[in-house]
């Protein structure tokens, strides 16, 4: 059976500029931002999109090849933290099947620990920081192998984040 066609009707609600989609969108609408390259220029740069809900979105993208979209989070809207990580590396495990590096373990420590700094309540009181959920992805990427990982934080729920986080630094 056929792979169905992806429908683009959301590439006729594409603008280059946020505030421009925010002026068409309608209330309670899915808004993203998805890389694209400028004509003339060939530079990587953002364009803004709206789906009428958050199902409109995956009904329309399921079948789309490029689904680089980034949610856009409104001011006020509760979220969790979450983080994107990706890394290569040679292998993927050792001969006894171990995985080949720690740097998935590392990466979580130093988001915890920054996490205290930056918000010292989470000191006295760090059980949201115990509850991350980690879904992973991995596929060569010539002789060596990418690693995709996402890193929510689910029980730590924010709704406006008042200060920007500390940048994590590379590993």
């Amino acid at each position: 059976m056929p792979v169905p066609r992806p429908i683009l009707r959301y590439k006729k609600r594409t603008v280059s500029y946020r505030t421009g989609m925010q002026e068409k969108c309608p209330l309670r609408s899915f808004e993203v931002a998805m890389d694209t390259i400028q004509h003339g220029t060939d530079k990587v740069v953002k364009s803004f999109k709206y789906f009428d809900s958050r199902d409109d979105f995956f009904r329309e993208t399921v079948y789309t090849v490029d689904r680089n979209f980034y949610e856009i989070i409104l001011a006020g809207d509760p979220c969790c933290l979450y983080f994107d990580v990706e890394h290569y590396s040679h292998s993927q495990f050792h001969a006894d099947g171990s995985p080949s590096d720690n740097k998935l373990a590392i990466t979580v420590a130093t988001i915890c620990y920054e996490a205290k700094w930056q918000w010292p309540e989470l000191v006295t009181n760090p059980s949201p920081l115990d509850q991350v959920v980690v879904t992973t992805a991995s596929r060569s990427a010539g002789a060596s192998y990418k690693h995709s990982f996402t890193l929510t934080f689910h029980v730590w729920g924010l709704s406006t984040i008042t200060e920007p986080f500390v940048p994590l630094p590379d590993i």
